[in-house]
């Protein structure tokens, strides 16, 4: 599991806080979930953040507007509007492309002036309309989870940069609220207050994508279990994340896996709904 190899070092990713009073931004410390500010957001709601393969950080503020991020500071340089609707979650291919989703849909995205062409409808009754964020994995498929719908489980979707279409993957169990985050082609998970998803863990999770089977189901039709890791404890939850950098997080000993699950257990975050428009 490529999450689970090599040493890690200094691995920071662009952070912003999702839905909360007071919108945070700053960097994301992967290995410790330390968090260091930089700016404050205030009340405005940036649906999504994405680091493009040149440097620069886009965002998405209120699901209509795409906005280009002082990495310092956290301001906003540049704001055009989307030519659709409802667009809650960016992420860029390797080749630079800029892919951004509404909940039941995939787009390519213009970064100079928010066009919006429609790449397909996820057509699948598994995700329906409650599509999160949509994140690219290191084996180059795009991932995307419905995270809020239960309030113990989560959902994974690869979704089709072709024709848009989702195949459900799996179910992650014991896991509500997981949201995929990135940095550079490496794809990780963390909790967001979602929907039905009120107790989260507080973890950076890490996917096993060798262990994905088409269709979600095993051979009798059960549902399938992916695999994964809960790589950084006490890992904040809430927050939005991207590098263009390709950080590998460790997966820790089987002990500190036991006490983080404990603790992830035992914290409870403040219940919020995901705004949607």
């Amino acid at each position: 599991m490529l999450f689970s190899s090599g040493t890690a070092f200094g691995q920071q990713a662009y952070a912003v806080e999702f839905n909360q009073g007071n919108n945070l931004f700053g960097l994301m410390n992967l290995l410790t979930g330390g968090f260091t500010q930089l700016g404050s957001e205030g009340t405005t709601l940036f649906n999504d953040i994405a680091a493009a393969p040149s440097g620069a950080l886009y965002g998405i503020v209120n699901s209509t507007s795409l906005v280009t991020l002082n990495t310092n500071t956290g301001a906003v340089l540049t704001s055009v509007n989307f030519s659709v609707s409802g667009i809650e979650s960016l992420a860029f291919a390797s080749n630079g492309v800029l892919y951004g989703a509404t909940q039941s849909a995939l787009y390519t995205i213009n970064s100079a002036n928010g066009q919006a062409t429609l790449v397909g409808a996820f057509n699948n009754s598994a995700i329906g309309s409650a599509g999160q964020n949509i994140r690219f994995g290191s084996d180059g498929n795009l991932y995307d989870t419905d995270g809020g719908v239960s309030a113990t489980n989560t959902d994974l979707f690869r979704i089709s940069t072709v024709n848009g279409a989702a195949t459900l993957m799996g179910v992650v169990t014991n896991f509500p609220g997981l949201t995929l985050e990135n940095s550079g082609t490496q794809m990780y998970g963390v909790g967001i207050q979602l929907g039905s998803a009120s107790s989260l863990y507080q973890d950076l999770v890490g996917i096993n994508l060798g262990s994905l089977v088409p269709g979600g189901t095993n051979s009798n039709g059960s549902p399938f279990d992916v695999s994964y890791n809960l790589l950084t404890a006490h890992f904040p939850n809430n927050y939005n994340f991207s590098s263009a950098n390709s950080f590998v997080v460790p997966a820790p000993e089987p002990s500190t896996i036991s006490l983080s699950i404990l603790g992830g257990m035992m914290l409870l975050m403040v219940s919020r709904s995901r705004m949607r428009y």
